[in-house]
């Protein structure tokens, strides 16, 4: 358990005062929190933002009102992509006023981002010290008496959830009335893609596990949905290994680093140096099926985007289609394509422009791509994939970013 009086995590013993504490992480313990913060509508609601499997990795219980100051959960809540994050709240009782109700700041996601020390998302102590997050404070009340955010209190009723995206500015009201309990479990969410920094605490503890009801090890405090839950398994898996040669390293960091001298000064503005992706860094990040928003273009000079399976091997990115697709007709007339990756809320962008080369994936020319989609798919990638046209993008442009 932890609370505000606490420096540190300290074992939840018999006759423990209650008072403002959260018991952390119940969920490896107990079946019915692990039912309720996987319950069908918040994960497929979490799917759906995250276009991914959601992965909780720490959960809060309270039995009376915490009474915390307003915050943005990553200046606390460290993860790997700042913004690729949620949170469930869900009210284990009637919440009546005055017992230390849930209160936000209407809209205030939108509020401009804050970085600790000119950086860093999440506030660090000794690093930015107690200045700066009183700093944070002053400019968000600011910005909100500027813009008219409106304070909110949720007083649901039992059973009802509430799930905020990762910078809406929230706290706990006053408690006006100390015999009220405020009973309530509140889960926190990336996507699996994403690593939370919380896991690294005491990683001997840790283990990662998936859960579809049934019981699970009280050793396990990360969990994924799957299951009847899970889609078909498509996108973010990966065989582990790194398919570039020293050579196509080599090529790529050339070309991302000419692509970003010549970028415009907007571009440069929104996705500083310290935001770049190396080639090797691209490489681990791009491992597995990826979302790609791919444009050609029609005889009649017409742009055409819509998404398809990204595979990036030997520093170029692949994609297949049907035989009587539009844009493979598209290509064969025209081969010009622009590509981009995107995940959360300008958190990682991959931009790729280039000429796309149709390419036997099974040929000698592919230098052994056939074996990855093989090995990612959880399908028979050559019977159902026996005559699909595949290409590669030769990028003449390519610029990737990750806000860390």
């Amino acid at each position: 358990m932890h609370s505000p009086t606490q420096e540190d995590y300290q074992p939840l013993e018999a006759g423990a005062d209650v008072e403002r504490v959260r018991v952390v992480d119940v969920f490896a313990f107990y079946e019915s929190a692990r039912a309720a913060l996987f319950s069908e509508p918040i994960v497929r609601f979490l799917r759906t933002a995250f276009d991914d499997t959601p992965l909780l990795f720490q959960s809060l219980t309270f039995e009376k009102g915490s009474q915390q100051p307003v915050h943005q959960d990553p200046i606390f809540v460290v993860t790997t992509s700042p913004l690729e994050f949620a949170a469930s709240w869900i009210a284990l009782e009637d919440i009546r006023p005055g017992s230390g109700e849930l209160t936000y700041l209407d809209c205030s996601h939108r509020t401009p981002e804050y970085l600790f020390s000119g950086k860093y998302k999440h506030w660090n102590a000794t690093r930015d010290g107690q200045h700066q997050l009183e700093e944070w404070r002053s400019l968000m009340q600011a910005t909100a008496e500027d813009r008219g955010y409106e304070q909110k209190t949720f007083c649901p009723r039992k059973g009802d959830v509430l799930i905020w995206a990762a910078d809406l500015v929230h706290g706990g009201s006053p408690v006006s009335d100390p015999a009220l309990t405020r009973k309530s479990i509140v889960g926190h969410y990336c996507p699996s893609r994403v690593d939370p920094f919380y896991f690294k605490l005491h990683p001997n503890r840790r283990a990662t596990g998936s859960y579809d009801g049934g019981s699970t090890p009280a050793s396990t405090t990360r969990l994924t949905a799957s299951g009847r839950a899970r889609q078909r398994a498509r996108r973010a898996i990966g065989d582990g290994a790194m398919h570039e040669t020293h050579e196509d390293l080599r090529s790529l960091q050339e070309v991302l680093d000419t692509s970003y001298a010549r970028a415009g000064s907007h571009l440069r503005s929104i996705w500083g140096e310290e935001t770049r992706l190396g080639a090797e860094e691209l490489g681990t990040e791009l491992e597995g099926v990826q979302v790609l928003d791919l444009a050609t273009v029609t005889p009649r000079g017409e742009p055409r985007v819509a998404p398809v399976d990204g595979l990036f091997f030997r520093g170029q990115l692949w994609f297949g289609s049907a035989e009587s697709s539009q844009r493979f007709r598209n290509i064969r007339a025209n081969p010009a394509v622009s590509a981009a990756i995107t995940r959360g809320l300008e958190t990682f962008l991959v931009i790729v422009h280039g000429r796309a080369i149709e390419t036997d994936p099974r040929s000698p020319e592919a230098r052994g791509f056939a074996d990855y989609p093989r090995k990612v798919y959880d399908f028979d990638w050559d019977a159902e994939h026996s005559d699909a046209p595949y290409a590669r993008i030769e990028a003449q442009t390519m610029l990737a970013f990750k806000r860390r």
